[in-house]
């Protein structure tokens, strides 16, 4: 296998991960919504997300090349990378 190939197969199986731990916050983040409801809490906080946004980012900040932002991620020009 070649550089190219071996590169795209570690990177498959990245977004696998990322698919599964998306799924496993998704159905937490569903059940948390449950939940708040029966105690007649509001489903949305402004301030956690935000948190939640800051803390990303600022993981994200140690590649000067990729940044998070709230639209997704971005190249160092701002652009959508592929």
């Amino acid at each position: 296998m070649d550089e190219i190939q071996r590169l795209r197969a570690r990177i498959d199986g990245i977004d696998q991960e990322i698919a599964l731990l998306l799924k496993s916050r998704n159905e937490d983040a569903r059940l948390l919504g449950r939940i708040k409801r029966i105690r007649g809490m509001p489903l949305q906080d402004p301030k956690r997300e935000r948190t939640i946004l800051d803390r990303m980012i600022s993981s994200s900040a140690s590649k000067p090349k990729t940044r998070l932002r709230a639209g997704g991620f971005l190249d160092s020009k701002g652009y959508g990378s592929s």
